[in-house]
């Protein structure tokens, strides 16, 4: 994590060497020659540029370091911005003159809302400098080229799980000083050069984590957090740690001014790169986004007519079920009472006109499904650049405690580097930078002064918000995963109940089921949140006992009050949704997790949950719609209605619900607890 975690793993208990919370958390200082992020250009922040020449690392280039040196622009008139200029000249002698043009580059916004100015790259200072990069061969290779795929990762995990002196237990602390470290001495290489000796990879994600949590859980939320065209910076993996005369040491890697250290350097490459792409880059959260957003709206295009007439729309006729047939008296059932009737029953369809309003809709349904899939396909296929940098936090160290943390976040935001949380339910801690602490009081006393001078922006509060900014972003994906697949799911099952001839009040029925998707959602998010991601079999089990219970208490109660009709139908479709959507927790969620925590040999199961779940959703949509077709007399008029009326039953009561289920377990790294009904059941 930045250069805190760079510190030589042999020099753990030597004050002079390292400083550490007293947890074992994460190394936060240097000793005398670790610079903070304000030494020489305290007035400012120096983010290391690099030079082109002739030779070096990765095709033919040698990064040299160069300035590259943003000044904030403080809210005011010219004569203020004119100062602070002046100031930073004072700070670094020998900065050339900057032109007017040089200055007129993209503002980023920061995470407080008040616009900065950037300027340019500036031409490298006549000043040799410090750091040393890793060499190969004859190569030198610098920080923004000590990168390490995802796929390197993953062979790095399986390696050790497979080495028998490795414990699931290990810290990234013996993870490096036990494994690392032998496997790269000798090399003067890191452990990421190591293995890219042929090609260096050019860094486009910075990771910052702590050193005190479990390195299998580390390694985990990264391959759960990164794509295949993400290449990391991982300190531990990327500096040499081995401390010999093979390659240079940590302090002659991480240099002696602040523009020169490998975090610094790599998080200005990011942002130069993606300079480079433009407004791509800058709205890639946006762009990636798309094709979902295309989805849903195609989704609600289509079943629109459905939910307010009730018949299956095509683009001229619109397809009703006849008002004598049987079938409509099952439209009240829950999903346990139908299955006696699912596939027996013989429809009578009827095609009559459509309103003329609605026969836009399903053309524009059209229109944004292949939207959805043709964004889809550009963005697969362009692969936009997704420089960022990613914090993993985890359940042994308060990771946003340490100072060091939180500051490298709030100057990745200050870059206008995209800042994410890893994909895990561990908690980053309370966030309060006034309150966090740094192991050497030298770089305590240095980062909190510069804090208070307001070099780096306004002080304590706009660091608070920045770090907040950044760590809700699993409280938001949650939101958005409810929000998302349960207005899918109200829509399927509401549509199906219409074509089938309900007549109740459709936006209480969507509303009862959304917010029922949104509620189960909550609880078992509270519930793995509260366990850091975790929790045990009694604890998820409760949560769906709890949710089935109240579910049943809701159907009581409706059945019961004399309510006005909205709010009846409101709370029959929200007390049955809850009823199965604490069964769902228990099938998809409980045996699944048990098996992927506990027996290493079922760990195919969530390779073949998602193959298995469309396989099984296909056959029942297969069964039904041709039982159908059959009773109808084989009609073909009939197999159009059929397969929208059993596609939306299969999709709202089975597919999405458990999709979702699996989607989310899949994304938060989900474990359960080791039980000791799992332990007797596992394997050796």
């Amino acid at each position: 994590m930045g250069q805190q975690a760079c510190a030589p793993v042999e020099a753990q208990a030597s004050a002079n060497d390292l400083s550490r919370s007293p947890s074992g958390g994460t190394s936060c200082a240097r000793g005398s020659t670790m610079s903070s992020f304000a030494s020489a250009d305290q007035s400012s922040r120096g983010t290391g540029g690099y030079a082109e020449s002739g030779d070096g690392a990765a095709g033919g280039r040698d990064f040299r370091p160069k300035v590259e040196f943003p000044t904030l622009w403080r809210k005011g008139n010219s004569r203020d911005k004119q100062l602070d200029l002046e100031a930073a000249r004072a700070a670094m002698p020998g900065l050339p003159e900057i032109s007017r043009e040089a200055r007129k580059q993209p503002s980023s916004l920061w995470a407080s809302g008040i616009r900065r100015s950037m300027f340019g790259t500036m031409e490298a200072l006549a000043v040799p400098p410090n750091a040393k990069p890793q060499v190969v061969g004859t190569q030198e290779v610098w920080p923004e080229y000590w990168g390490i795929t995802r796929g390197q990762i993953k062979d790095l995990l399986t390696k050790l799980q497979k080495d028998p002196r490795w414990s699931s237990d290990n810290n990234v602390y013996t993870l490096v000083k036990e494994f690392i470290v032998p496997w790269t001495r000798g090399q003067g290489v890191g452990y990421a050069v190591m293995m890219n000796k042929d090609k260096p990879q050019e860094v486009s994600l910075m990771v910052s984590h702590a050193w005190g949590e479990n390195a299998e859980e580390f390694l985990e939320a990264l391959l759960r957090s990164t794509t295949e065209e993400d290449v990391l910076f991982i300190c531990a993996l990327s500096v040499y740690q081995a401390q010999d005369d093979a390659g240079p040491s940590i302090q002659e890697q991480l240099g002696s001014r602040p523009a020169e250290s490998p975090f610094r350097r790599v998080l200005a490459h990011i942002r130069e790169r993606g300079d480079q792409v433009g407004w791509r880059w800058r709205w890639r959260t946006w762009l990636a986004s798309l094709p979902e957003l295309c989805l849903l709206t195609a989704v609600i295009a289509f079943y629109l007519p459905t939910l307010l007439y009730g018949c299956v729309p095509t683009f001229r006729q619109c397809v009703d079920v006849a008002e004598s047939n049987q079938f409509r008296d099952t439209a009240h059932l829950t999903l346990i009472e139908m299955l006696p009737f699912l596939g027996g029953a013989s429809e009578t369809w009827v095609w009559k006109p459509m309103a003329e309003r609605f026969e836009v809709f399903l053309t524009l349904a059209v229109v944004f499904f292949v939207g959805a899939v043709v964004s889809g396909a550009a963005l697969r296929r362009t692969r936009i650049y997704n420089g960022r940098m990613v914090v993993v936090p985890n359940r042994e160290v308060d990771l946003y405690s340490r100072l060091w943390c939180v500051y490298e976040i709030y100057v990745a935001t200050a870059l206008g580097v995209r800042v994410e949380v890893a994909r895990t339910l561990a908690h980053a801690g309370k966030v309060s930078s006034k309150h966090a602490t740094c192991g050497h009081e030298e770089d305590m006393n240095r980062i909190s002064g510069e804090i208070q001078a307001g070099t780096v922006g306004c002080g304590f509060e706009q660091i608070d918000q920045a770090v907040w900014l950044t760590t809700r972003g699993a409280r938001w994906n949650a939101a958005k995963l409810s929000f998302g697949y349960g207005l899918s799911i109200a829509i399927f099952i509401v549509a199906y109940l219409r074509i089938k001839g309900s007549d109740k009040n459709v936006p209480a029925v969507v509303a009862g089921i959304l917010l029922a998707c949104v509620c189960v959602t909550a609880a078992v998010y509270g519930v793995f949140r509260r366990a850091h991601g975790t929790p045990t079999f009694g604890s998820v089990t409760g949560c769906a006992v709890l949710l089935a219970i109240c579910g049943v208490a809701l159907g009581v109660l409706e059945d019961n009050i004399d309510a006005p009709g909205w709010l009846n139908h409101f709370l029959e479709h929200f007390s049955r949704a809850l009823l199965i959507g604490g069964c769902y927790i228990v099938v998809f969620l409980v045996l699944s997790l048990c098996a992927l925590r506990c027996c290493t040999r079922l760990a195919m199961i969530r390779r073949a949950t998602l193959p298995s779940l469309l396989t099984t959703s296909l056959a029942l949509f297969v069964f039904m719609t041709g039982a159908e077709v059959a009773a109808a007399g084989a009609r073909l008029d009939s197999v159009y209605p059929c397969s929208v009326c059993n596609a939306s039953f299969v999709a709202g009561f089975f597919a999405v619900p458990a999709y979702m289920c699996w989607s989310a377990a899949v994304s938060w790294g989900v474990r359960l607890g080791r039980t000791r009904m799992c332990q007797n059941r596992c394997w050796p």
